[in-house]
């Protein structure tokens, strides 16, 4: 059972995450986190990049016709700049220091975006782009955590031991359609992926037939993962 902090974890401090790690262990439990390698959620090219000195931002920017490369609200990055790979060991290194033991890393697609042109002379596609990144992030995170896919193309798949087969569902019957949906078509993506993943299963709200409706659309992918607030 792992118990995983999604999106907003930054919001609490070095040492609450250590202790939320430790809450966990003395559970019989293990932690999670949740972080976006290929994105600029600030959108500010002047910002410096983390784990770096003096690289801007705007430096390790995906661009086409010169404009930098934006999905939902977030600039894509270069899985192939130096800066890129700085910024991976230095949050990559605090979780496994902080002692977690599963990562989500979301709006993977963004990595894998075409551009103007990457930092290494070698890489012609964005594709190829995103496999020299996978690679990167793999090798740092290799042994010592599960590794959960989301809003990812279907391939490269060798880098990750589960993968979400869709984007956000939460507890109504449209969003059990949904999900539904991308398991029917994907039926095949057992044979590629050991863990296939439903999103959260959300509770609250609801009847009980959407609610039965809900959690067999998760349990049959062979992953369950409750989404509720359970703070409150």
């Amino acid at each position: 059972v792992y118990i995983g902090l999604d999106s907003y974890w930054d919001r609490l401090t070095y040492s609450d995450m250590i202790k939320f790690v430790k809450n966990c262990k003395a559970r019989g439990q293990k932690a999670g986190i949740y972080w976006t390698p290929f994105v600029d959620w600030a959108r500010n090219p002047d910002r410096i990049v983390e784990g770096t000195d003096d690289i801007p931002y705007k430096d390790i920017y995906l661009y086409a016709n010169d404009v930098p490369q934006e999905i939902a609200g977030a600039y894509a990055i270069d899985p192939t700049h130096p800066a890129f790979k700085k910024r991976a060991e230095l949050y990559l290194n605090r979780f496994i220091d902080q002692g977690f033991e599963f990562i989500k890393l979301d709006f993977m697609t963004h990595g894998s975006l075409e551009s103007d042109s990457h930092y290494d002379p070698e890489v012609f596609t964005g594709i190829q782009a995103y496999n020299r990144g996978l690679q990167y992030l793999f090798d740092l995170l290799k042994d010592k955590m599960f590794i959960n896919f989301s809003i990812s193309p279907l391939f490269p798949a060798q880098y990750t031991h589960g993968r979400r087969i869709g984007c956000d569902a939460y507890n109504t019957i449209a969003h059990t359609e949904y999900t539904l949906n991308s398991l029917t078509h994907g039926w095949w993506l057992n044979r590629v992926y050991r863990f296939n993943d439903a999103d959260n299963v959300v509770l609250n709200g609801v009847s009980l037939g959407e609610n039965r409706a809900r959690i067999t659309s998760s349990v049959i992918t062979g992953l369950f993962c409750i989404g509720d607030d359970f703070s409150t």
